[in-house]
């Protein structure tokens, strides 16, 4: 807050117009976030500020059980409430989506890798689950919620059902005629991605 009322105050010092002090305030302190989460070893603000926030709990917490359940990239459910229910689209789902509708032709990705999604639902019930194990225990406890260790999925097998997908059930544009799709190409390294994007997109018309 303090350096946000020092760029507020540079701002309005040098007379620039006050529509561009919040969204000045707002990249500065997105890079000051960023430096902070990578002075103290974080990849990024997203999980600096998940780890601000349970440190916050632990200290905070009294003399309440806590349980911390950190799940892996929560995606549709198994089965409840209904096979693949997904309120609004968000993690894996945008690039699926791109893919469908021939926006994006693949994937940077190590096609052995493991990609770590939990159905919504195993989160929900293991969130429950873990409710009684911490009533009677006076600390906090913390609860990993993934796959990858007992049923991994690869990206290779994610992209081939991806494929498969849309080979049965094409998206289809606003003529509604079914959206043809090429392979999806998968890039093994960021150099070739980045190439691969500037010679499609950014080469000279």
């Amino acid at each position: 807050l303090a350096a946000a009322d020092r760029i507020k105050q540079t701002v309005v010092a040098e007379e620039v117009d006050p529509s561009r002090v919040e969204a000045a305030v707002e990249e500065r302190m997105r890079a000051l976030g960023m430096e902070r989460a990578e002075r103290f070893g974080w990849q990024n603000t997203y999980t600096f500020a998940k780890a601000l926030g349970e440190m916050l709990i632990w200290r905070e917490r009294g003399n309440l059980p806590v349980a911390v359940v950190r799940p892996s990239i929560v995606e549709s459910s198994l089965t409840q409430p209904a096979a693949g229910w997904l309120e609004g689209i968000r993690m894996v789902d945008p690039l699926i989506l791109a893919y469908g509708k021939g926006q994006l032709a693949g994937f940077c990705v190590n096609s052995e890798g493991v990609v770590d999604l939990t159905p919504s639902d195993f989160v929900v019930n293991a969130t429950l689950a873990c409710m009684p194990r911490c009533a009677s225990r006076n600390r906090l406890e913390v609860f990993q919620v993934a796959t990858s260790t007992v049923n991994p999925l690869r990206w290779g097998q994610l992209i081939t059902m991806v494929q498969a997908h849309f080979a049965n059930y094409p998206m289809v544009d606003r003529e509604g005629n079914d959206i043809a799709l090429a392979p999806v190409q998968v890039f093994g390294s960021k150099g070739r991605f980045v190439l691969h994007t500037w010679w499609r997109y950014g080469w000279p018309s």
